[in-house]
Formats: structure tokens, C-alpha cells, sequence
């Protein structure tokens, strides 16, 4: 005989153990993690970049060790990231544009890490003082965007899992704009540090311009990752 009470019971529960499946494996708050990863490896460039101005090239290659460890944890968080999203998880966000946004996010850590080795390849001896203020100049304010980045990414990661509301969406994209801005300050520092060097070519070696350029370059790609990186996430909450 036909129950209705007892059929609408069974619904219920079955509804109550397939909605935690759904929203279970919410990429946001992993991330927050993997943000938090490639910023802590930013910061152990900064002790690399010490190391190499101060000529202590043995602990330039410890922490440079240390920089790709962190990278490496960084991609294991992508990797988990990537594996939770499948079609059968609720999000309130295109599943592409989450991709899209993991991927330059993912390359803060992978360009702390070319930075660290490049650093490294060579020892740099007597690199001019100027250079030297140019290039920690420039690690300062990454540390600061990243900060930034770091604040908007959490405000991110504690979203609604199904839909934005039109003032968390205003909150994000006014977090977003300083990023843009700092961004901007970082590659006028690089383009005067390159400018600077250059105009040092009688008095420094080819190799050693060569290659403090490319240090200028690389701590260049940081910022740039992030500012992408936090565009894409603007993509993200409009959609």
C-alpha cells in the first residue's frame, strides 16, 4: 500500500545526503591555500635576493632550495583544486573561468621560483649599490601587493557557494583595483632599474648586465601574474 508520508520521508533524506555531495568539494577555500603557498614563496625569494646582495651565495642556494619547495606544494594544492571540480559540484562561477583564474595564479609561485634559481646561476659579485636598492625596491613592493592580493582571495574564498550578491561583488572589484595599481608602480621600477643598468654598460661585464637583468625581469613577472591573476578573478564574480 502506498505510503505518501513515508515516500515523502525518503525523499527528504535522500535529498539531505545528496546536497552535502554537491557543495562538499567548493574549490574556494583551497584557493585561499594555494594563494597563501605561492605568497610564502614570494617571501622566501626575499631572503634569497638578501643572500645574493649580500654575497652569501651558499645561503642564496639553501633558500632557493626552499623557494621550490613551496612551489612544489603549491602545484600539489593546484592538482587537488583541479581534481574537485567535476560536473557534479554547484558553483556559483563558470567552471572555465576558474581554470582560467587558477592558472596565473599558479605562476606567482612558478615565477618565485625561476627568480630564486636565476638568482643563483651566478655569482654576482660587487653589483652596484643603485642596483642593489632597484632590485629590493621592487621586492618590497611585490611583498605589499601581494598582501593585497592575499586580502582579496580570502574575501573571495568566503563566498556564497551558490550565488554572489551584487555587494560582495562591488567589495571584490574595489580590492581588485589596488593590485592594478601597485602593479603599475612595480613595472615603472623595473623600467628605470633597466634604464639605470644599462647605462652602466662600461663599468659592469656583459654577463653580469645580462644577468642582472634578467633578476630585474623575473621579479617583474610576479606582479604581473597577480595583477592577471586578480583580473581573472574579476571575470570570475561578474559572470
Amino acid at each position: 500500500m502506498f505510503n505518501s508520508d513515508k515516500t515523502y520521508k525518503l525523499i527528504e533524506k535522500g535529498s539531505r545526503m545528496r546536497v552535502p555531495r554537491v557543495y562538499a568539494n567548493s574549490p574556494f577555500k583551497p584557493l585561499y591555500e594555494h594563494a597563501v603557498k605561492g605568497i610564502e614563496s614570494v617571501r622566501k625569494l626575499r631572503e634569497v635576493l638578501d643572500a645574493f646582495c649580500e654575497e652569501d651565495f651558499e645561503r642564496a642556494r639553501e633558500d632557493a632550495e626552499e623557494v621550490s619547495r613551496l612551489e612544489h606544494q603549491s602545484d600539489l594544492i593546484k592538482k587537488d583544486i583541479r581534481a574537485k571540480i567535476s560536473s557534479s559540484i554547484l558553483l556559483p562561477v563558470n567552471r572555465q573561468d576558474l581554470l582560467s583564474f587558477i592558472k596565473p595564479q599558479d605562476t606567482i609561485a612558478d615565477a618565485a621560483e625561476d627568480a630564486a634559481i636565476f638568482l643563483t646561476m651566478r655569482e654576482s659579485r660587487n653589483v652596484p649599490k643603485e642596483i642593489k636598492e632597484y632590485l629590493s625596491k621592487m621586492m618590497d613592493e611585490t611583498l605589499d601587493l601581494l598582501e593585497a592580493y592575499r586580502v582579496v582571495v580570502a574575501k573571495f574564498s568566503r563566498l556564497p557557494k551558490v550565488t554572489f550578491r551584487k555587494r560582495e561583488i562591488r567589495e571584490i572589484i574595489n580590492l581588485i583595483r589596488p593590485i592594478e595599481e601597485a602593479e603599475h608602480v612595480i613595472d615603472l621600477i623595473e623600467l628605470d632599474a633597466a634604464r639605470r643598468l644599462f647605462q652602466l654598460e662600461g663599468e659592469l661585464e656583459v654577463l653580469e648586465i645580462w644577468h642582472l637583468s634578467g633578476i630585474i625581469k623575473r621579479l617583474s613577472d610576479i606582479s604581473n601574474a597577480a595583477a592577471k591573476a586578480a583580473d581573472r578573478m574579476r571575470t570570475l564574480v561578474f559572470r
